[in-house]
Order: structure tokens, then sequence, then C-alpha cells
């Protein structure tokens, strides 16, 4: 039947079977871009909520670098104070066991008069005074002094008798030590 057709109108009815295609394609078209638009609205929707927490974590670790900062800045301080601790506990004494030594050097019947101790006296002259009962306790005070690892260069300085003595001790004696590192230390008691 179509051939019977006038060669207008086969030309019309094809013109509009290419219509009808065209207008199928340019509706696909339309629904691929549609597709296509909407396929890149979600990704940049995605990537957008990307950047945010992206950038949420770098204003946290920002904020946690800062927290970091603050405990490193602590803890070089506390490492500072430990540092500054241990210095004091180094050069503390212990005047107990300073006293203990000391009164280990000397021997019975004698009683020191006055005492000073600080870090000082190491390696220094010092003076001291005693009394003492008789006078074996003198030549045994000087003899204990020297045979002591706490003094060097032990000498009587003046030994005057003082026989009215209430107390019992019939001699003062001044005696001038060096002192040894080993009484401040405590080594080799």
């Amino acid at each position: 039947m179509i051939n019977l057709l006038p060669d207008e109108n086969k030309k019309v009815i094809r013109a509009g079977r290419m219509n009808r295609l065209l207008m199928r394609y340019v509706f696909l078209s339309g629904i691929a871009l549609g597709v296509l638009l909407v396929v890149m609205m979600i990704a940049w929707l995605l990537l957008d909520n990307i950047k945010q927490s992206a950038q949420a974590r770098i204003d946290n670790s920002g904020s946690s670098n800062t927290t970091l900062a603050n405990d490193v800045v602590a803890m070089n301080n506390f490492r500072q104070n430990l540092s500054r601790a241990k210095q004091i506990l180094d050069s503390q004494i212990n005047y107990s066991g300073v006293i203990l030594r000391y009164a280990s050097a000397i021997p019975k019947g004698v009683v020191i008069d006055k005492l000073d101790l600080d870090p000082t006296i190491v390696g220094k002259q010092i003076t001291f005074t005693a009394n003492v009962k008789d006078s074996e306790s003198v030549l045994s005070l000087k003899e204990s002094l020297t045979g002591s690892p706490y003094f060097d260069d032990v000498h009587f300085t003046e030994i005057s008798s003082d026989a009215a003595s209430s107390a019992g001790y019939a001699f003062t004696v001044q005696i001038s030590v060096t002192v040894n590192r080993l009484l401040i230390d405590g080594d080799g008691s």
C-alpha cells in the first residue's frame, strides 16, 4: 500500500518517521543529560561532604596539635623539674650520717663542745673544741682522728687544764683538722 502512495506522501511519511526518530534521540539525550546532571550533582555533594569532613579533621587535628604542644611543654617542664630535684637530692647531705661518722672517730671520755657542719668545710682546716676527762683521752683523741679516714692534718692548737670543772672534764682541747670528703659523702665508712 505504501507503494501506491504518491511520492510526495512517501516523502512526508519518511520525514515524519525521521522527525519521530529525531524526537526520540532528543528526548533520550535530554534524559541522559538529566541523569548525567543528577550524577554530577550527587558527586559534587559527596565531594563537598568529604571536603567538609576533611576540613573538620584538619581543624580537630589543629586543636589536637595545640593540645599535644601543651602536653610537650608540660612534659619538658616536668623533665626540668625532675633534673632540678635530682641535682638538689644529689647535693643534699645526710647530716645524721655525718654526725654518726664524726662520732665514730671520737673516743670514749671526749665530748665535743661545738660542731659546725656544712658542705663548704670539705678540704678546709676547721678547729673544734673538745672537753676531755684525762690526759690519756687527749692522746687517744689525736690518735683516733689521725687514724680516721674522715680527717687529715690533725694537730692540737691549744690544750688547757680545767681541774676545777664541775662536769668532770679535766682538759679543754682545741684541735685543728682538715675534713675529708668521705665525712660528707659517707663512702668508705
